[in-house]
């Protein structure tokens, strides 16, 4: 079987998981993605550059959707300052 991840970060989420199908005989794993990281057993890690810059005359829709290498350090989930916490129930 060969087994392709492609996540901008890796291995993230996919550390205990990659190096666990390289050790099954028979089985590939190759990863892509742009941050250096620490070698896994087994797995091919190869890393992809990413322009610092979008397409000159691309529409600003598309440009948003380039990859952004800090986008995994962003916690999305977190309450901003301005939006009041909801209430609990009494």
């Amino acid at each position: 079987m060969r087994v392709l991840f492609v996540h901008q970060n890796f291995p993230g989420q996919y550390r205990h998981v990659a190096p666990a199908l390289a050790a099954r005989p028979g089985t590939e794993v190759v990863a892509l993605g742009i941050n250096p990281a620490p070698a896994l057993p087994g797995v091919r890690h190869i890393r992809y550059p990413v322009a610092g810059r979008s397409t000159p005359g691309i529409h600003p829709f598309a440009a948003s959707s380039r990859p952004r290498p800090c986008g995994a350090r962003r916690r999305p989930w977190r309450r901003s300052p301005s939006r009041p916490r909801a209430s609990s129930p009494t």
